[in-house]
């Protein structure tokens, strides 16, 4: 049988952080919401969707509001369950195993931890099946993206309106071949992160 969390991607630790915020009902929640959309999904994964559908168990307790900061927790939130359980599926893990894993690659709670395994114990004949671990690891293949320079007169990320944003779109074909175009709203700060990062990935890529 694979491994399962022994190696998890950078970032992997203060994503499941703030899985850790959520109380156990809130949790659990969205990690069925999570398996469901790994099951009923092929192709990339549009986890910004289910991000901001998401953000509002990570609601700001005074504002009662959706901030910048309850949707960057509803993202890490969603993108750490989402390798969660599909390394589990990848690795055909037992429940047994998924608890176990989880203590040791994480900083999660034993209460988190019992209640992920215990959505993964109900998800478990669906997820490991032969045809729905094909589905749930399938990946999808970028075919385009586009970009323009805009004002934002709307934004939960802009605390300032008429500030300059850059809005990135990207089309991402399925397994089926079907093409989905999915958008990013950016600040100028957080493109300059991104296309720095993009940069780094290419210098790391003309060592191999």
């Amino acid at each position: 049988m694979a491994t399962f969390l022994e190696s998890p991607p950078m970032g992997f630790l203060q994503a499941t952080e703030a899985v850790a915020r959520l109380t156990p009902a809130k949790l659990e929640i969205l990690a069925l919401q999570v398996c469901k959309f790994l099951l009923q999904r092929t192709g990339s994964l549009s986890l910004e969707e289910l991000a901001a559908k998401s953000s509002k168990s990570f609601e700001e307790r005074e504002t009662r509001s959706m901030g910048p900061s309850a949707l960057l927790d509803a993202r890490q939130a969603v993108t750490a369950l989402t390798f969660i359980f599909r390394d589990a599926a990848r690795a055909e893990a037992s429940p047994e195993m998924m608890s176990v894993a989880l203590m040791a690659a994480s900083h999660l709670s034993p209460e988190s931890c019992a209640c992920i395994t215990k959505v993964y114990r109900s998800k478990h004949p669906l997820l490991v099946g032969a045809d729905r671990v094909k589905a749930v690891l399938s990946m999808g293949k970028l075919i385009g993206m586009d970009w323009k320079l805009s004002v934002a007169t709307e934004s939960c990320e802009c605390s300032k309106m008429k500030a300059p944003v850059v809005v990135l779109r990207f089309r991402v074909a399925d397994a089926s071949g079907q093409a989905e175009a999915h958008s990013v709203e950016l600040t100028v700060s957080e493109f300059e992160d991104f296309a720095a990062k993009v940069n780094e990935m290419s210098a790391v890529m003309e060592t191999l």
